[in-house]
């Protein structure tokens, strides 16, 4: 929390400068990698949780702003993908007034979605406020190597030019759940299941997607 965050002596956490910011208010994230601080939003816990409406800015881009997650070691011939009660999500919206929150030019990875207190752990990346297609928007984007029981990446968010590579999901939506997608490019996103990974879920449910590319994600069957 060191620092008053302005540019040249800026806040030392993302968080602190969300909690700060006005309404509406820009929140610019210098360039590196951001992979301490935790916070619990009452269900899950996440990197960061956002509670009003704002903007995220990553001022190095998809190259050199990551946002990064936590997820549950093991392997996924065991059945673990990652999610779990240790899990850490990128980004969680914690209450529909941060709907409009605009999250752009950040790379967000290898987030879980916990799923203490919570049956089904949603949106390994970013969660939105409620299971609907929430105005919190996901511009200019990377978000890979998520995970969660139901959309690995997203759940809830409306995404605009991003790419969503090699998330994985147990359930439903092994990258996008209850999201807007438009101009995204969607690349190996799977599905897991135990033993093997013959069972084919959607890559992205419940979603309306225009102008997007789903390209095969890793479906595999074992002999």
């Amino acid at each position: 929390v060191i620092g008053d965050g302005t540019e040249a002596n800026p806040f030392n956490t993302i968080q602190k400068g969300v909690d700060t910011v006005a309404v509406g208010g820009t929140v610019k994230i210098m360039a590196g990698t951001y992979d301490y601080d935790e916070h619990f939003d009452g269900t899950h816990t996440n990197r960061i949780v956002i509670s009003k409406r704002v903007i995220l800015d990553g001022v190095g881009g998809v190259d050199g702003t990551h946002i990064v997650g936590k997820q549950v070691p093991g392997t996924e011939a065991d059945g673990n993908i990652g999610c779990g009660p240790d899990a850490i999500r990128c980004i969680k919206i914690s209450d529909a007034t941060a709907n409009d929150t605009i999250i752009k030019n950040l790379t967000l990875r290898n987030g879980g979605a916990s799923t203490v207190n919570n049956t089904y752990g949603y949106g390994g990346a970013v969660c939105g406020a409620s299971n609907a297609r929430n105005p919190v928007w996901l511009v200019d984007c990377v978000v890979s190597n998520c995970a969660a029981v139901m959309g690995g990446a997203l759940n809830g968010v409306s995404a605009l030019r991003c790419k969503f590579i090699e998330n994985r999901s147990t359930g439903y939506g092994a990258a996008l759940r209850y999201c807007n997608a438009m101009h995204c490019l969607l690349y190996k996103n799977k599905k897991h299941d135990k033993p093997d990974l013959t069972s084919v879920r959607p890559t992205v449910a419940n979603t309306y997607a225009v102008n997007c590319t789903l390209v095969v994600g890793f479906q595999t069957k074992t002999s």
